[in-house]
């Protein structure tokens, strides 16, 4: 998954954080071919849980200050990545890294992500920037 202008919202705080994000992701999926994937998923989850705390905060944000009335469907994207987040970490603390959890980590995240910008977040992205 690379960045590209598909991805761009036109909102400079929420674009650097996508393209950080897709940062993470090349390395997880570098890591992944290089056989160090299952070492580096307990930093990835780190990662994800500081970084949603901030990302989706802004992201919010934005949308409330510009009374996107899609708001409740938009957050409640942001709670299910946070519970699949969750059930990652619980999994992984349960059963330790393998290279299955680190495809399925990597597979879902991508997954997600582009779903979420491409679809959920251009939604609101006129409305914004009126």
């Amino acid at each position: 998954m690379q960045w590209n202008e598909n991805f761009e919202t036109g909102i400079e705080k929420i674009d650097s954080q996508h393209r950080e994000l897709f940062r993470k992701l090349d390395q997880l999926e570098l890591d992944l071919y290089s056989g160090r994937a299952k070492l580096e998923i307990q930093k990835m989850i780190g990662f994800l849980e500081d970084y949603i705390n901030t990302h989706f905060d802004d992201e919010e944000k934005i949308m409330l200050d510009a009374g996107v009335q899609e708001f409740g469907k938009h957050r409640e994207q942001h709670k299910n990545f946070m519970q699949m987040l969750r059930d990652f970490k619980i999994e992984f603390e349960k059963k330790g890294a393998d290279s299955y959890l680190a495809i399925r980590l990597d597979k879902e995240l991508r997954s997600w992500w582009e779903n979420h910008i491409l679809k959920t977040d251009k939604l609101y992205i006129s409305r914004v920037k009126k």
